[in-house]
């Protein structure tokens, strides 16, 4: 009897009692809505409390709604499914062929086709994705630069630092960091990053402020030490002459006056000549003078 009760206890509570009235959504953002971000879920009311998968609920909103970093799904009881969104806060822009895609520090893919970054994204220098459908995980065409890219991030966040608008992994000895589009933060390499970072926390901090404008250089590449220097802009010098230039064109500027002076010269041989046989002429028309005379 006690079997058979309980067995009808069991039946009743997965398929009559205990059903739920509502799905209640904690929204931390507009972007979703709290009715898409329930429906994303599967659950609605009706659902039996018990039954409910809710691991599976909470992988098809943070799939389906790819800003969404983590869905906690959990029974409120008596009778409600409660959803609680948190969103991605550090966004990555990768590129991605001619365009970029966006990632989330766990390097699931937020969005594609991206023809230019917003401020806010963080560009990634030295990493480039292959493959990225939304709500999944990116693959990259150098998996070792998309685990570095990672650990470099994770080391980030967890120090608390803040506007990071580039990361550079091209080289993994060669770390950089870029913050507030003006401040270059050269970390060494990626397996040393998260000490460098929190010793260096302080240093950042002071020298990032809100409002600055001149660009620096704080390098933490060096054991136990830091060092901050100003950032020298880069310019393409202006094209001058080499000493071969300035010789040639010294060379051609004496050939030029040569070739004037041959003129000049050729000139005043020519007006000689011209009074030359003006002379003749002249002495000639003198000794017909004469002739005609003596007959």
């Amino acid at each position: 009897m006690l079997l058979m009760l309980t067995a009808v206890a069991v039946i009743l509570c997965t398929t009559v009692f205990f059903k739920a009235s509502e799905v209640i959504v904690n929204n931390q953002k507009e972007m979703y809505s709290e009715e898409v971000i329930a429906d994303a879920s599967g659950l609605k009311a009706g659902d039996n409390m018990f039954t409910a998968n809710l691991d599976k609920a909470s992988a098809a909103i943070e799939k389906q709604l790819p800003y969404i970093r983590v869905a906690n799904v959990r029974r409120k009881w008596p009778d409600a499914f409660f959803i609680d969104a948190e969103y991605a806060e550090t966004v990555l822009a990768v590129q991605k062929g001619n365009a970029y895609i966006y990632i989330d520090i766990d390097g699931k893919v937020l969005e594609t086709d991206i023809a230019q970054p917003e401020q806010t994204a963080a560009v990634v220098a030295g990493a480039y994705a292959e493959s990225a459908v939304p709500g999944n995980p990116v693959t990259f065409t150098d998996e070792k630069a998309l685990s570095n890219l990672l650990t470099v991030v994770s080391a980030v966040e967890e120090a608390g630092i803040r506007g990071v608008t580039a990361y550079n992994v091209t080289n993994p000895t060669d770390i950089v960091i870029e913050l507030d589009h003006r401040v270059e933060v050269k970390l060494g390499s990626v397996s040393t990053v998260a000490g460098k970072i929190a010793f260096g926390k302080e240093v950042i901090a002071k020298n990032v402020v809100e409002g600055a404008t001149e660009k620096l250089i704080i390098d933490l590449t060096a054991d136990a030490k830091a060092f901050v220097r100003e950032k020298e802009e880069t310019t393409v010098p202006a094209p001058v002459l080499t000493e071969t230039d300035a010789s040639s064109e010294e060379e051609y500027a004496y050939e030029d006056e040569a070739e004037e002076e041959n003129g000049e010269e050729e000139e005043n041989t020519d007006e000689a000549a011209e009074e030359d046989a003006a002379a003749e002429e002249d002495a000639g028309d003198e000794s017909g003078d004469e002739d005609g005379a003596g007959e």
